[in-house]
């Protein structure tokens, strides 16, 4: 009992760490709310930054001290911080899902998107069970640290004679045998995310406007060829000096003359070109 509680008081102890580092989430711990900045704001140099963690350290250090609680309170303590959480949660859901939202004519198979983001989750999570269930069905191939492993048995092979349904139920039946409460595999989800992208990206187009088709085309194209730019964040108000190495020369050489003046004509030439040559050289010349 005395390890459970250890433990239980270092969670929440991790827990008002991770919330009173965030600006946004560290009023659930002292009850201050913050001032909500503002979208356009320019962030802040090396100085603010300083100022900023002087700030949250001062504040963390005028702390009021919290009782230890007891097994019986972590229920009520821990359902009335999930509470204060949930207005942060849902706030910064349908901030992010307005910004995201997709814009202009939205096609019929899309319809379901207008509704609010905090609908559709509430939906999505009344079936717990079954989501639950497809977080923890193993569908590639890939080893679980902590097990042994083992060569998967491979799928059975189709008989021609018999049906789609048959086949596709034993399909089914072999991805039941791979259930695993120790994993957390969400590649459904990502290869949902990618259909909709490329449904969204094409049927919303006239098949008959070719011109409009290239361009989308193009445009995704882009967006797979698209790399992330790793960008020095140390490198600009003039932090770091910037330089551009000069290529080795290759070859170089001295120029060969091929000039039929002697080095006494070409400089007399040069002489008399600067005025350095008398009049009554020139004349004799």
């Amino acid at each position: 009992l005395k390890a459970l509680k250890e433990l239980m008081r270092s969670l929440v102890q991790l827990q008002d760490e991770l919330l009173f580092q965030f600006p946004e989430t560290h009023y659930l711990i002292d009850g201050k709310k913050s001032k909500v900045d503002s979208d356009e704001e320019i962030p802040s140099d090396d100085d603010d930054d300083e100022m900023e963690r002087k700030n949250l350290k001062m504040r963390k250090n005028n702390r009021p001290r919290k009782r230890k609680l007891e097994i019986k309170d972590y229920p009520e303590f821990m359902a009335k911080r999930f509470a204060d959480f949930q207005t942060y949660r849902n706030s910064t859901l349908q901030k992010w899902h307005d910004k995201t939202k997709l814009t202009g004519k939205i096609g019929k198979t899309f319809a379901g998107s207008e509704r609010s983001i905090l609908m559709q989750i509430e939906q999505i999570m009344m079936d717990k069970e079954r989501l639950r269930r497809r977080t923890q069905t193993k569908r590639s191939l890939y080893s679980i640290l902590g097990k042994p492993q083992q060569d998967s048995a491979p799928l059975p092979e189709p008989v021609l004679d018999e049906t789609k349904e048959v086949q596709t139920e034993g399909k089914s039946n072999f991805q039941l045998k791979e259930l695993d409460e120790e994993i957390f595999d969400d590649d459904d989800f990502y290869h949902q995310l990618l259909r909709e992208l490329i449904e969204r990206k094409t049927t919303s187009l006239d098949p008959n406007d070719q011109v409009a088709m290239g361009r989308q085309w193009l445009a995704i194209q882009k967006l797979r060829s698209k790399i992330k730019k790793k960008v020095d964040t140390k490198a600009s108000k003039g932090r770091k000096v910037r330089y551009h190495v000069h290529s080795k020369l290759v070859s170089f050489m001295a120029p060969i003359g091929h000039s039929t003046m002697n080095d006494e004509a070409r400089t007399e030439l040069y002489q008399s070109l600067f005025g350095q040559t008398k009049p009554s050289e020139v004349e004799r010349i």
